[in-house]
């Protein structure tokens, strides 16, 4: 696989979080800023809107699937912590968790992960799946 737009959208969401928390870091006497909550819900929606773009809603049926949701679980736990308590190692958990998450998600979009990532069920042909053929083989 290649990395196409949604990727793209997905890492500028995800760089918005990750700036967004920097931004924190070094102004904390700016009033929104200074906020962990505020902070944590941006950078928790920006995630999941990341998510949402990347395509969270495929069926988990591989290894690297389900690894990738262990990661997309985590980091909502963390975010829903984040907002709960409002501490900064809360905070700085959901941002390390959601760069992680992107970042394997990139790299399984690549195809990284294409070979020793996988369940043997998912190299088994679907039965009722039509297979596409180019026009040059439908000719005689």
């Amino acid at each position: 696989m290649r990395l196409n737009w949604k990727d793209t959208w997905a890492t500028i969401l995800v760089l918005a979080a990750a700036a967004l928390y920097v931004t924190h870091l070094e102004m904390r006497d700016v009033p929104f800023i200074a906020d962990v909550r505020f902070v944590a819900a941006a950078c928790f929606t920006l995630g999941i809107g990341a998510a949402v773009v990347g395509g969270w809603h495929r069926p988990v049926d591989t290894r690297a699937l389900r690894f990738g949701a262990w990661f997309g679980s985590t980091a909502s736990l963390l975010g829903v912590v984040a907002l709960i308590t409002a501490q900064p190692w809360s905070l700085a958990l959901l941002v390390l968790n959601t760069l992680a998450l992107w970042g394997f998600a990139s790299l399984r979009h690549t195809g990284l992960f294409a070979e020793d990532m996988t369940d043997d069920t998912s190299h088994q042909e679907n039965p009722t799946a039509r297979r596409r053929t180019r026009p040059e083989q439908e000719r005689p």
